[in-house]
């Protein structure tokens, strides 16, 4: 670990999505699936990486998905990418490849209470929601310790959708429901790591949106940007942020 002369250093991690794939538009759960980026994807990266800037890193993290890795390469194609196994998309067991609708139907109990969330609560030969929560917060710290013994101070984490939803709601600061931290594909946030803070506490400040978009380009015009004329058949996140203002930046601590 770095000597205690070092402990105020101040470590910033930018959590990013992973861009779109096929089971993505289709509204599918895709976990283990090792589904690369659809062109709908691609297109949709290379539209951000024209209208906006990511922050400048010293290393580069992955999920060990292709899709995670294949959006590293393109956001950041100068860096070397380190895999977390840690920090692996959800085990959906017989839930993988079904659309919402689809296991609705044919898991009636099981998948509602997965849903809604309950610990031990698994999709039948999948991972608990608990061994979720353990397996990511323990990759998370893993990869926070390595960077302050090899005195790190800036990185990127390319990973899934979920694991940044729910390292946002366990560790972040401000607190802010699950569902508030949703990010789009390619898109994330810039959290700030203090050493003496996360050995003792495990805790986080989210500090910034990223990317940073020039001119008038917005977050939600870039989501459009390659998918424009795709028919979303599910996006249950619009539906979470329906007529909320999102001013978790201006929060108290």
């Amino acid at each position: 670990m770095p000597s205690e002369g070092k402990r105020m250093l101040t470590y910033r991690i930018h959590l990013i999505a992973n861009g779109l794939t096929e089971a993505n538009l289709e509204g599918r759960y895709i976990g283990l699936t090792d589904e690369p980026l659809c062109p709908e994807g691609v297109k949709n990266l290379e539209g951000i990486l024209e209208n906006s800037e990511y922050p400048k890193i010293e290393r580069l993290y992955s999920s060990p998905s292709l899709r995670c890795r294949q959006t590293a390469s393109m956001v950041y194609p100068n860096n070397r990418v380190r895999l977390v196994e840690g920090l692996a998309e959800y085990d959906f067991g017989v839930f993988e490849g079904k659309t919402m609708e689809q296991l609705q139907l044919l898991y009636p109990n099981e998948y509602p209470r997965w849903l809604a969330g309950e610990n031990d609560a698994a999709p039948p030969m999948g991972e608990s929601n608990r061994q979720f929560i353990e397996r990511i917060l323990d990759g998370f710290d893993q990869m926070v310790r390595e960077m302050m013994t090899e005195e790190v101070h800036s990185a990127a984490l390319v990973t899934h959708g979920g694991i940044i939803m729910t390292l946002m709601a366990l560790l972040a600061y401000p607190r802010k429901d699950f569902s508030q931290w949703v990010t789009e594909n390619g898109m994330g946030f810039t959290v700030l790591v203090t050493p003496q803070l996360w050995m003792r506490d495990k805790v986080m400040e989210a500090y910034a949106l990223i990317p940073e978009f020039y001119g008038d380009v917005t977050p939600e015009m870039a989501c459009t940007f390659g998918v424009r004329d795709t028919i979303r058949l599910v996006d249950a996140r619009r539906d979470s942020r329906d007529g909320q203002e999102d001013n978790w930046q201006d929060d108290p601590m």
